[in-house]
């Protein structure tokens, strides 16, 4: 139970990061 709210929250902050360089990468171009 527990450990399955752990993986989700990391996947979650990894799409969040991913989001966000993806942005700061078009950004910049």
């Amino acid at each position: 139970g527990s450990l399955m709210n752990i993986i989700a929250k990391i996947v979650a902050t990894l799409k969040y990061i991913e989001q966000v360089n993806w942005c700061v990468s078009k950004g910049t171009q």
